[in-house]
């Protein structure tokens, strides 16, 4: 884990957090009272401590040791059981000795970190065997960069809080790759900067590897607020039932 990410891990909830239409838009895909949920790559676990305060019974993993650390003691502050949050990679989902679920998420375009589509697929076919069979459901959210050409450059909005702001841009640099440069500035002062390489994730194929998975419907939104998903609107949204 880079020392990008352990500094991130201080801010993460400041800059990225959980806010109310994830919270809804979750909700209506099964994260009800509970409900029995996993939200894979959590971060500092903000988005299943504002569901288990909803009486969600969640859980959360990462593959970041300081993300998990942080999370687990904001579980600790807020009362809630520290071992809800561990240490996993995502295409061990399946592992989770909680499992089935009701609903598996991974929000935040965590799947582009991802090595290739077949990591992903890897991925979509553990979360099936997460999931409870009679109801399951999976949420994936992303960044579509399919319209950016070879050589073309997206910057994203600046993410910013009172102690914290953090730039992000995207580079197209080959059909399966993205360039992301990100710098972190904290409290004043630059502290980090991190150029790593994302999976390009067609949607198309991914609605492909979601459906061979074994989920009976697939829809695809332009975001949590489920507008259509048109190249207006870069985020994506890909929700699996299997049944």
């Amino acid at each position: 884990m880079s020392s990008f990410y352990s500094v991130l891990a201080a801010h993460y909830d400041e800059l990225f957090g959980c806010d109310g239409a994830t919270i809804a838009f979750l909700g209506e895909e099964g994260a009800t009272a509970g409900a029995h949920v996993l939200d894979v790559a959590c971060g500092t676990g903000a988005c299943a401590r504002m569901l288990l305060h909803r009486g969600v019974d969640a859980y959360g993993t990462d593959l970041s040791p300081p993300m998990i650390e942080i999370a687990r003691e904001k579980a600790r502050e807020a009362g809630i059981d520290r071992s809800r949050f561990s240490v996993a990679d995502m295409l061990e989902t399946d592992a989770h000795p909680r499992a089935p679920f009701d609903l598996v998420f991974c929000i935040g375009n965590s799947i582009a970190h991802l090595g290739s589509l077949d990591d992903v697929g890897r991925f979509v076919r553990a979360a099936v065997h997460a999931l409870a069979a009679d109801r399951g459901r999976l949420v994936l959210q992303y960044v579509d960069v399919e319209g950016l050409e070879e050589g073309e450059t997206f910057a994203l909005p600046d993410l910013t809080s009172s102690a914290a702001v953090m730039r992000r841009a995207y580079r197209r640099e080959s059909p399966s790759r993205i360039r992301f440069d990100a710098q972190l500035t904290a409290r004043g002062e630059t502290v980090q900067t991190i150029s790593q390489y994302l999976l390009v994730i067609p949607t198309a194929e991914l609605i492909g590897l979601v459906r061979q998975a074994g989920f009976q419907s697939v829809a695809v939104h332009g975001g949590f607020d489920r507008v259509p998903a048109d190249r207006s609107r870069w985020v994506r949204v890909v929700v699996g039932a299997l049944s």
